[in-house]
């Protein structure tokens, strides 16, 4: 079954974010998987939260596709663009 992963918010309504990013992929036959960068867990010092988040996604299951929603900063969007695709040994 192919993947995708979703880096999106969440949005009380299930009308947009990663709710609907989850049941769009799930209605095309695609496993969700989810990183949710727009957390109140998250403090002033950066984007640690998801970015281990990324980490624990990229190391189970390797996405075949990744969908971007609501990223609240510049330095979480350069630290999501760093995160390198794995090698297909390791995808296995």
């Amino acid at each position: 079954m192919r993947t995708a992963l979703s880096i999106a918010g969440r949005i009380s309504s299930a009308g947009a974010g990663i709710q609907a990013d989850i049941k769009t992929m799930t209605a095309n036959g695609v496993y969700a998987r989810s990183v949710i960068p727009v957390l109140t867990a998250q403090n002033t010092t950066g984007a640690e939260f998801p970015a281990l988040q990324l980490d624990s996604t990229f190391i189970e299951v390797c996405p075949d596709a990744v969908k971007t929603g609501t990223v609240p900063s510049v330095k979480l969007t350069a630290g999501i663009a760093e995160k390198p695709p794995l090698s297909e040994e390791r995808r296995k």
